[in-house]
């Protein structure tokens, strides 16, 4: 959830990251990115120039910035993927696969239906959606219309905004909200869990009962 008052180049390096970490083949990558109307056009520019230039490749080569899928099969379910969404929104983004292995480069698309499945299931690749809100109330709304999630972030340099809408979010389908920081490697400015009902995705269905304070520290740590 990034908010108009978002520091933009700080944000283009935690979405980045935080989507395509392991080719986005990680439980809390982020999948959504749900941009304030009045910065969606700069952000979307910045993080397709972003996404364009993350180097695809092999492990082997120390070029390499994100790597394979899991495997051709899943590679070629992607790539259906990326053709519905060609369908049912607008591709921003993609190249498509290499000549050779399970490469996917990274894909970003525009959609504005929540009822699509490619809204609503856990795609798990490097494929991410670009939406957008108004105000809070519909940033609460969208951001609450999955029934899954592991994590969330909200990004805006007002904290009492963003804890404002942190209250405003749980009960949520995410069992974690961070807040100013989107990438598990990125420090929050604050970090808060509640506790969830529930944490679901198409591999499967957990259920959390975590509770812990909240933390507040000034500033920003990629430490």
């Amino acid at each position: 959830m990034v908010f108009e008052d978002a520091e933009l180049d700080q944000t283009v390096k935690e979405l980045t990251r935080s989507a395509l970490n392991m080719a986005s083949q990680i439980c809390v990558a982020a999948a959504r990115f749900l941009i304030q109307d009045s910065i969606v056009q700069d952000l979307k520019t910045r993080i397709t120039e972003a996404f364009r230039n993350v180097r695809t490749g092999p492990g082997s080569d120390p070029a390499s910035q994100m790597g394979a899928v899991i495997d051709t099969a899943n590679q070629q379910r992607l790539m259906r993927l990326i053709e519905q969404a060609a369908d049912e929104g607008d591709l921003i983004l993609t190249d498509g696969p290499l000549e050779r292995g399970a490469f996917l480069t990274p894909t970003l698309f525009r959609i504005d239906d929540v009822r699509s499945a490619l809204v609503q299931e856990e795609l798990f690749e490097p494929i991410v959606s670009v939406e957008t809100f108004g105000d809070e109330a519909e940033a609460v709304e969208k951001a609450k219309a999955t029934h899954y999630g592991l994590a969330a972030s909200v990004l805006s340099q007002n904290l009492s905004r963003a804890t404002r809408w942190h209250a405003r979010f749980a009960p949520a389908p995410s069992g974690r909200i961070r807040i100013s920081a989107s990438s598990p490697k990125a420090r929050p400015v604050a970090s808060a869990s509640r506790v969830w009902a529930r944490s679901t995705g198409p591999r499967g269905s957990t259920t959390s009962w975590r509770q812990s304070t909240s933390n507040t520290k000034p500033g920003w740590s990629d430490a």
